[in-house]
């Protein structure tokens, strides 16, 4: 799930890999609503889609987690190079996971 601007479509169906359930969305919304992160106007389309619209204080927030990825990196000693192909990896070994039914 991708933080679009100015709206995010948070999507309902299995298509989209980080989809999430309806319930799980509307919990999200309320609680990054309660700390003023994020506003969510009704969609002229169909009032029954999710759409929210980061606030000031949510695009503070978005740009102070933009900094974690790289800390996280530094913090692992790894080059980014590695981890790129260990994801690449995961990706591949969860995808027959749930192939196989394991998962």
């Amino acid at each position: 799930m991708s933080v679009e601007s100015p709206a995010t479509h948070l999507p309902a169906s299995g298509d989209d890999p980080l989809a999430l359930e309806r319930q799980v969305c509307f919990a999200l919304a309320v609680a990054n609503r309660a700390v003023l992160a994020v506003y969510r106007p009704r969609s002229a389309a169909d009032e029954r889609q999710l759409v929210l619209e980061l606030t000031d204080a949510g695009r503070a927030l978005r740009a102070e987690a933009e900094s974690v990825p790289g800390q996280v990196v530094d913090a692992l000693g790894v080059g980014l190079d590695e981890l790129q192909d260990l994801h690449a990896a995961l990706v591949r070994v969860n995808a027959a996971a749930l192939k196989a039914g394991a998962l």
